[in-house]
C-alpha cells in the first residue's frame, strides 16, 4: 500500500492490521501480531540487526514518560523490549514484564506445560525401558 506523507501514520497502522502472521517452517513467534493483538500502540517501525524496530506510542512500564518504549524482534526470532529512561531500566531486558503485563495467566499455563511434559518424557522412558525387556529390580537390598 502507498500512503501519503499526510497520512502515512495511520496507513502504518492500517497496515499492520491487515498483515497476516508469517506461516514460516519454524513457526516463530510474530511481534507484529503479538502488539496489534494486543493493543500495544506502535509510533514506527524500523529495520535493524535484520529484523524490526518498534518504538511505541507509549512506555508500558512507568506512568512517569510516554517516550523511550520500544520492542525489537531479531533476525533469528529473538525478542527484546525495553525503554531507553533510567527508571525504566535504562534499556535493560524487559520483554518477559511486558508479556506478562497483557498475558496474566501465560505463566500458570507454561508451568502447567511443563509439568505435563516432565511427566510424558517420563512415560516415555518408562515404556522405552519396558519395550526393550529391562525391568527395574527395585530398590538394591542391604546385606543386614
Amino acid at each position: 500500500m502507498r500512503c501519503s506523507a499526510i497520512s502515512w501514520h495511520g496507513c502504518l497502522l492500517s497496515s499492520r492490521h491487515r498483515q497476516q502472521p508469517t506461516a514460516t517452517k519454524d513457526k516463530r513467534f510474530d511481534l507484529n501480531h503479538w502488539l496489534s493483538d494486543h493493543g500495544v500502540g506502535v509510533r514506527s517501525e524500523k529495520p535493524y540487526s535484520g529484523g524490526t524496530l518498534y518504538i511505541l506510542d507509549q512506555c508500558p512500564f512507568s506512568s512517569a514518560h510516554k517516550d523511550g518504549a520500544f520492542a525489537i524482534q531479531f533476525g533469528n526470532g529473538a525478542v527484546f523490549a525495553g525503554c531507553k529512561h533510567t527508571s525504566c531500566g535504562g534499556g535493560t531486558q524487559r520483554w518477559q514484564e511486558l508479556r506478562e503485563q497483557f498475558e496474566p495467566d501465560r505463566a500458570a499455563k507454561r508451568k502447567d506445560w511443563e509439568q505435563k511434559q516432565k511427566i510424558y518424557r517420563k512415560d516415555r522412558a518408562k515404556a522405552k525401558i519396558e519395550s526393550e525387556g529391562a525391568v527395574d529390580p527395585g530398590p538394591a537390598t542391604v546385606p543386614g
